[in-house]
């Protein structure tokens, strides 16, 4: 469940993409960087997201969006990311299933599934839940950015971003710089 806190541009944050929290002091385990993807569209602030792996059926699921965004400010704060008082304003997004369940047998039903799908010109799958695929945050990515440039008139096969039974580096997604 992603809790999207705004900071101040002028802070001093942290300068990867997302970092994973281990921290035993806070609940959060994910934050996001928003403005590292892209800066060159934001003017005075800076779109964080905190993540939060929960159930439905947990306190931290239910807590009101104010509180929320009050417990992400102050884990940040926490563990040193940013000064609570440069969070200007915030929001929840409820996400439920955020990644693809894979059960026994799941790959032949995907695939009538996705044969079908492939018949629309205009359609392109992207990302975990679109390709019913895990990847990591960058492939998920780069997914819908290859999409974008597929409609502009390239031909990219989205299919095979992280179609690898290895990790891919940095250097492997230049490619499609």
């Amino acid at each position: 469940m992603p809790v999207m806190p705004i900071a101040k541009k002028t802070t001093n944050i942290f300068q990867d993409q997302w970092i994973y929290v281990h921290d035993s002091r806070v609940k959060m385990a994910r934050v996001s960087n928003y403005a590292n993807f892209y800066d060159e569209n934001l003017r005075d602030t800076v779109p964080l997201s905190v993540e939060y792996f929960c159930f439905r059926e947990e306190d931290l699921w239910k807590m009101p969006d104010v509180d929320l965004i009050e417990l992400a400010k102050k884990e940040l704060d926490l563990v040193g990311l940013i000064d609570f008082s440069c969070v200007s304003d915030g929001f929840v997004v409820r996400e439920a299933d955020s990644y693809p369940t894979y059960y026994t047998g799941h790959g032949g039903q995907f695939l009538i599934i996705k044969n079908y799908l492939s018949k629309f010109s205009n359609l392109q799958l992207i990302g975990r839940a679109g390709m019913y695929k895990y990847n990591n945050q960058d492939h998920a990515l780069l997914t819908g950015f290859l999409a974008a440039r597929n409609f502009m008139g390239e031909e990219n096969d989205i299919w095979s971003i992280n179609a690898e039974d290895e990790y891919l580096e940095v250097g492997e997604l230049n490619k499609y710089a």
